[in-house]
């Protein structure tokens, strides 16, 4: 038994001995396989680069080759017409022959100095005739008549001239006329001062279309507003109050412009009580309606500015004051500010008879006098119609109108007229008879 047991023993020890032999052959079989293939990898790795390079130069051959053909195509274009220009210059023969001798010129052909002057006359003319067709194509603003009742659609009442004097001077304010007699009046008061002069026609004639309007329900109370600023209401106001009262109305012009006032400075009452002290109870009408330089015409200032001018002239009291005026006067003029900048004329044209609405030729635009109208139509203002003013009837625009006598003085004697002595207007206003 120990000796079966050493065999086993003994075999046992060489059959793991030769286990070892075994794997050692195995591990070194897979080693060399293992370089084997790492061989291969690099070798196949080697190739597919290879064949990335010859696609690319066979992409290359191909460009290259292209390129070959098209230099020989045009090697062949241009070949064949040199071989044609040779041929043409053996073949050329001499056709030239003289015909005249040349001779030298008296003048020199360039430049053309009338030719030159001619085109740039022609150009220059056209030129200025497209720019004044452009210029009138883009200047909106009123200048006619016709722009009034056509662009606006309201009805043309009048106009009034352009006055020299009313030409603002160097200080920015306005220029006054100067009387015979040494004392100076505004500018606005140019048709009391020259009643013959075409401005005053033309305020008669205003007066005569607001007069037969309506003759059997003739205007008593009539508010002179206008789109913007600097349009020339308080000319036109004072103008046809004047107007008025040279008719033999008692009149009285109010200025309700409770933020920009003039009527003091037109009519020298700068310090008076005015319209602002009737509604606060601190004066009565008879107190602040003074008579003026023209006969049967007052005028009330606006007296002290008040903090809320749109609250003033909406007020109940305001309302039983113009009602008040008609017991005093035959006519009432009313001045205001400007519609589209603040909302007081929309608040006194509810109030009143009649609105005229001032229109500054060539210096208002056609917008803005649209929006003043749709302003003064959205409260149902009787809108009676449009003045133009500042009207310059010199331009071309009135070559062909009827306004011939408007012009300079108008249709005057050539004497001056006897001066008239004006009655006494010192009198406070009285209410009229029944």
């Amino acid at each position: 038994m120990k000796k079966a047991d050493e065999k086993v023993v003994l075999a046992r020890g060489h059959l793991l001995e030769e286990i070892k032999n075994i794997q050692g052959a195995v591990a070194r079989d897979l080693a060399i396989i293992g370089r084997q293939e790492a061989g291969e990898a690099g070798l196949y790795e080697k190739a597919r680069k290879r064949a990335v390079e010859l696609n690319m130069k066979e992409l290359e051959f191909h460009r290259l080759d292209r390129l070959r053909a098209q230099n020989e195509k045009l090697y062949s274009m241009l070949l064949e017409q040199v071989k044609e220009a040779d041929l043409r210059r053996m073949m050329n023969t001499n056709n030239v022959r003289l015909v005249d001798p040349a001779t030298e010129a008296r003048a020199p052909i360039r430049p053309r100095v009338d030719v030159s002057l001619g085109v740039g006359a022609l150009v220059g003319l056209l030129l200025g005739l497209g720019l004044v067709l452009l210029k009138e194509q883009l200047d909106n603003t009123l200048k006619t008549p016709e722009d009034v009742e056509d662009r606006l659609g309201v009805t043309f009442l009048g106009l009034l001239p352009e006055v020299a004097d009313d030409a603002p001077d160097r200080k920015g304010g306005k220029t006054r006329t100067r009387r015979p007699g040494g004392t100076e009046l505004a500018p606005e008061l140019i048709v009391h001062e020259r009643p013959l002069s075409g401005v005053a026609e033309a305020a008669r004639s205003l007066r005569t279309n607001l007069t037969f309007m309506t003759p059997d329900k003739p205007f008593r109370k009539i508010l002179v507003t206008s789109a913007a600023p600097s349009e020339g209401k308080t000319t036109v106001a004072t103008s046809i109050a004047i107007s008025l009262a040279q008719g033999g109305h008692r009149v009285c012009i109010i200025d309700c412009d409770l933020r920009r006032p003039r009527l003091h400075r037109v009519f020298g009452r700068e310090g008076d009580m005015g319209l602002t002290n009737v509604l606060l109870g601190e004066a009565t009408i008879d107190d602040v309606a003074l008579p003026t330089v023209v006969p049967n015409l007052y005028s009330i200032p606006c007296g002290p500015i008040p903090p809320n001018p749109a609250d003033t002239v909406a007020s109940e009291r305001f309302k039983r004051f113009l009602d008040e005026m008609l017991e005093h006067f035959d006519r009432v003029v009313i001045d205001s500010p400007p519609i589209v900048a603040v909302t007081d004329p929309a608040i006194i044209s509810t109030l009143v008879d009649a609105v005229i609405f001032v229109v500054r030729a060539f210096h208002t635009p056609m917008t803005l006098s649209r929006s003043g109208l749709r302003t003064l139509r959205d409260v149902d203002a009787p809108v009676a119609g449009a003045v133009l003013n500042a009207v310059n009837l010199n331009r071309h625009e009135y070559a062909y109108h009827h306004y011939y006598y408007y012009k300079r003085e108008g249709y005057a004697p050539h004497s001056p007229p006897i001066p008239v002595e004006p009655e006494d207007n010192t009198r406070p206003p009285a209410a009229p008879p029944n």
